[in-house]
C-alpha cells in the first residue's frame, strides 16, 4: 500500500511538472479553475472556523445534557421461569417465597429450554430491549425481588431480579461525535 501511495505521488509530481513546463497553469481556462477551486477551498476553511468556534466544550456539554437519556443504559442480572400454567406459576412463586430454590425449579419446570438449561439465569439484559410487559416490572423492582407471574402470548413468566445496573456514557466518550 506504501509503495503504491508513493508511486501515485511520484506520478503526480511528474504530471504536475510536466503541466508547468508546457505553461498550463497561465491558460485562461486553467486560472478560472484555479481561481474557482481557491474559493471553494477557501469557502470550506471558512466554514470549518465557524463551526469549531460554535462548538465549544461547554455547548457540546450543554447538547449532551439535553440528550443524556440516549447515553443512559439500564440492565438487568435476570432469572426465569416459564411455565404454561399460571396456577403452577403461582405455586411456584409461592414455594420460592418460602424459600425453594429458583434454579432448581426453574431446571425442573421451565418450558424455556435455556431457563431449563442454566436453572433460569439470564444474564444481563439491557432493559430497553426487553417488551415493555417485563420491562416496566423489573425496572421498577428492588435487587433480589421475585416478579409475576407475567403473562408472554399464553406463558407465564417468574422472575427473580438479581440486580439492576443504570450507566451513563461519560461526556468525554461521545465528545467528539
Amino acid at each position: 500500500v506504501l509503495t503504491q501511495m508513493q508511486d501515485q505521488l511520484i506520478t503526480t509530481e511528474l504530471i504536475y511538472q510536466k503541466a508547468i513546463a508546457d505553461k498550463l497553469h497561465e491558460t485562461e481556462e486553467s486560472k478560472i479553475t484555479m481561481a474557482l477551486a481557491q474559493r471553494e477551498v477557501l469557502v470550506n476553511a471558512y466554514i470549518q472556523k465557524a463551526l469549531d468556534a460554535r462548538l465549544t466544550d461547554a455547548k457540546l456539554q450543554e447538547a449532551y445534557n439535553e440528550r443524556l437519556v440516549q447515553y443512559q443504559k439500564t440492565e438487568a442480572d435476570l432469572n426465569m421461569i416459564m411455565v404454561g400454567d399460571e396456577a403452577l406459576a403461582n405455586k411456584l412463586k409461592e414455594d420460592i417465597n418460602g424459600g425453594a430454590d429458583f434454579s432448581a425449579l426453574a431446571k425442573q419446570h421451565s418450558e424455556d429450554p435455556k431457563a431449563k438449561e442454566t436453572g433460569g439465569a439470564m444474564g444481563m439484559l439491557n432493559l430497553q430491549q426487553l417488551p415493555p410487559m417485563i420491562k416496566d416490572p423489573v425496572s421498577k423492582a428492588k435487587d433480589g425481588e421475585l416478579i409475576g407471574p407475567i403473562n408472554l402470548m399464553s406463558k407465564f413468566a417468574i422472575i427473580k431480579v438479581n440486580k439492576v445496573v443504570s450507566s451513563v456514557t461519560a461526556f468525554e466518550e461521545v465528545k467528539d461525535s
